[in-house]
């Protein structure tokens, strides 16, 4: 039996799925470049992150949630602790996965894989949510 949840956000999560795709995509040409050109994980996984992070949010918040009703103050401030936490996460997972001998660019679309999930639900619940709390959000920007 498919869930309401599933059935309610079938069409949300394909393009959260494109958005997130073309954010991956980005990110990791990004990561190559930079830590091509910097000899530095650290560095690399920030500079791409920030950069990806501003492209998603932006794609996430007209297209894939269409959440434009939502105060961008807030949403932006949720996006930025959830981008945060996803950030350490992405380091760690990195870290270890290229300590373990993997490469970093095969690591890279492991740890990316393993964060997708996790990513959606918080932004489709809490960061671009309509009500916040058991209130409705003011219907302006």
């Amino acid at each position: 039996m498919t869930s309401l949840f599933t059935v309610a956000t079938r069409p949300r999560i394909w393009r959260f799925g494109l958005s997130s795709v073309l954010s991956f995509a980005l990110d990791f040409a990004l990561l190559w470049l930079v830590q091509r050109e910097s000899g530095s994980l650290l560095i690399a996984v920030v500079m791409a992150r920030l950069v990806s992070a501003t492209f998603n949010f932006t794609v996430n918040r007209w297209y894939v949630f269409q959440a434009t009703d939502v105060p961008v103050a807030r949403a932006g401030t949720r996006y930025a602790v959830l981008a945060s936490v996803l950030l350490v996460l992405n380091y760690e997972m990195l870290t270890t996965l290229t300590a373990l001998g993997v490469s970093v660019l095969v690591a890279k679309i492991v740890t990316e894989g393993a964060l997708f999930a996790g990513s959606f639900v918080t932004q489709r619940l809490i960061v671009f949510a309509r009500r916040w709390r058991g209130t409705a959000m003011p219907a302006h920007n």
